[in-house]
């Protein structure tokens, strides 16, 4: 996602690498003014620039209309193609609607390609790998088994705290998925504990 500054996408192409890159899409917000048009070129130029010197010549330029409604936002950008294979989303600069159009577009695009999506700060100093999923929400069996996973319990102090046997136990646990971790200990011994994900539909369903 491209705004006036060529500096921060480089910057991210640059930290990333452009050795596995078959292709590079660059979303903009169509520009309302001559100042804002030269500016949004001028950045475009710069980074063109860089991916001919580093060998990408698949690249494709996607200048969105933003005053419509967010469907129709989402649907220009659908229609660029390119989504063969393994997606990367880097959600850099720009106008606000478009960094949630592409993300919203990348949660429906990892049903159907294999996504990953980064987000960086406002000066490029640190970068966050963004979910692609929702996580299913827990039943009230399954919350009880949250809540008490807050503090970090061996498998067998959940059966007999839950007064449930151990099948189920690890049943509910594999049912909750990212919402739990658990490690084994020696041979014997497994401990398991809510993840800050789960912790996030705790605070939720509270």
């Amino acid at each position: 996602n491209v705004g006036f500054s060529s500096e921060y996408v480089i910057k991210a192409l640059t930290r990333r690498g452009v050795n596995d890159v078959s292709k590079v899409i660059l979303v903009t917000a169509m520009p309302k003014d001559e100042f804002s048009r030269r500016r949004n070129e001028d950045a475009m130029g710069a980074i063109l620039k860089y991916l001919d010197i580093v060998g990408i010549r698949d690249v494709k330029v996607i200048s969105v209309n933003v005053d419509v409604p967010f469907d129709s936002v989402l649907l220009q950008i659908s229609s660029m193609g390119g989504f063969d294979g393994y997606v990367e989303f880097y959600l850099i600069g720009g106008m606000r609607i478009l960094l949630l159009a592409l993300y919203y577009l990348a949660l429906i695009l990892s049903k159907i390609r294999r996504v990953r999506v980064y987000a960086f700060d406002e000066n490029m100093q640190n970068f966050y790998e963004l979910p692609v999923s929702i996580p299913r929400i827990p039943t009230q069996e399954q919350l009880k088994l949250l809540e008490l996973l807050t503090t970090k319990l061996s498998l067998s102090d959940i059966t007999r705290i839950m007064d449930k046997s151990e099948s189920t136990i690890v049943s509910q646990l594999n049912a909750l998925g990212e919402l739990v971790s658990c490690e084994r200990i020696g041979r014997r011994t497994k401990l398991c504990e809510t993840t800050i994900m789960g912790k996030v539909i705790l605070n939720l369903m509270r």
